[in-house]
């Protein structure tokens, strides 16, 4: 094995790490799956046939001990993160962990310092950044330069206006008092994005909406984030589309430039240039970050997503009817090899950036640091989130504390 191939351990084999991280370690010539880690033993077997590491084991400190391991990749349940991520730091190995990175605010203030003490990272699954179609976009931006006859009005900052908004036969992401809901299991993807598009640090939230009034519960609601910077950025997010509409889109405004985004599939660049719409492949029918132009990948991607969502119907996934039970149900179609749709239905053609991040880790990792997305980017994005849930409650703006996330 090459000098230059990284060790990894994996901790969680649970349906997300299976379906949407782990299998970017395998394909990544560079990173080598040395042990898997999980309670359950059916799990632990799913993990062992799917990418035959070195060995398995039950105990996460066995890989933290082993000194031929970097780096740990760790999926699973959201109350687990922040203690594996720190007992990770604290043995000395680099760690990427899914989002939320934590589910408290001691929790992300612990991470942030053992950052800073143990001089290992963490790196907060927040892929959208990787997305070939977002990476692309904020190059555009930077390159952006606004006409001549305009400068006498002086410069603004971007307007960014995302919608997240799935069909709700596709989501039973109810607020839980700890993790609460979308704003920390799927908002906290936007709110990183646009922040780091706006480049500037937030400063306060107004979410209004919400419903099921009976409930300490939401499932949509319409939130406006202000920067330092002059920016703002509008987010819709809530299980209240239909699936033949993209459950995602982003449209930016600002100086010399303005930019479309839908499911990052189709980037609309609106310059002097007049340059065409770009669509971008995923992994199922193209190459990682290979670019098509003049082309049409949305209505494949839809009905795609249609026999999808029909065939998890079937399985019983949707009706469930907390985002706890739904998640019991996808792992128990894991464990049986079921959660993948049957063969002529492509699943997600998505590049949503997942290989990307995982990349991004490695070199991080091999460089000795520091993280693309790290432990005050994970709190801030979790801060955001609490900040919104505030908003909803109390009505009104609720100032966001940075002292929360930006630990001295």
């Amino acid at each position: 094995m090459s000098d230059d191939v990284i060790q990894v351990g994996l901790i969680g084999i649970g349906g997300h790490g299976m379906g949407n991280v782990y299998n970017h370690v395998h394909r990544n010539p560079k990173m080598h799956i040395r042990a898997v880690c999980d309670l359950v033993d059916g799990q632990l077997e799913i993990g062992r046939q799917a990418f035959d590491p070195d060995y398995a084991t039950r105990d996460y400190n066995e890989i933290l001990r082993d000194d031929e391991v970097h780096a740990i990749v760790s999926s699973t349940s959201d109350e687990f993160h922040a203690p594996i991520a720190l007992d990770c730091m604290r043995a000395g190995k680099d760690v990427f962990v899914e989002k939320p990175m934590a589910i408290t605010i001691d929790q992300c203030r612990d991470l942030v310092r053992a950052e800073q003490q143990t001089g290992k990272f963490v790196m907060v699954g927040l892929n959208r950044r990787f997305a070939p179609c977002i990476v692309d976009l904020r190059r555009e931006m930077k390159k952006a330069t606004i006409a001549p006859e305009l400068l006498n009005i002086g410069r603004n900052a971007p307007i960014i206006h995302y919608s997240i908004c799935d069909d709700p036969r596709n989501s039973s992401m109810d607020i839980d008092p700890a993790l609460l809901g979308r704003l920390n299991r799927e908002t906290c993807h936007i709110f990183d994005v646009t922040t780091w598009l706006m480049e500037s640090e937030p400063i306060s939230v107004y979410a209004v909406g919400g419903n099921r009034i009976d409930r300490d519960s939401e499932n949509r609601a319409v939130i406006t984030v202000s920067y330092e910077n002059g920016g703002v950025v509008s987010i819709i997010a809530g299980g209240i589309s239909h699936m033949s509409m993209p459950k995602e889109r982003m449209d930016i405004w600002a100086d010399g430039i303005a930019v479309r985004m839908e499911m990052f599939l189709d980037l609309r660049i609106a310059s002097d240039d007049c340059r065409p719409q770009r669509s971008y492949c995923g992994f199922l029918h193209g190459e990682p970050g290979e670019i098509r132009l003049d082309t049409h990948a949305e209505t494949d991607y839809f009905r795609s997503m249609q026999k999808g969502l029909r065939y998890y119907i079937g399985k019983g996934l949707y009706a469930a009817s907390s985002t706890a039970e739904r998640l019991k149900i996808w792992d128990e179609l894991v464990a049986r090899n079921e959660y993948r749709p049957p063969e002529g239905c492509r699943g997600t053609p998505l590049d949503k950036g997942h290989y990307g991040e995982l990349e991004a880790f490695r070199l991080a990792v091999a460089a000795g640091g520091p993280s693309p997305i790290g432990a005050v980017d994970g709190a801030r994005a979790f801060v955001m989130g609490r900040t919104a849930a505030q908003s909803l409650k109390s009505g009104r703006p609720e100032t966001i504390d940075p002292d929360l996330y930006a630990v001295s």
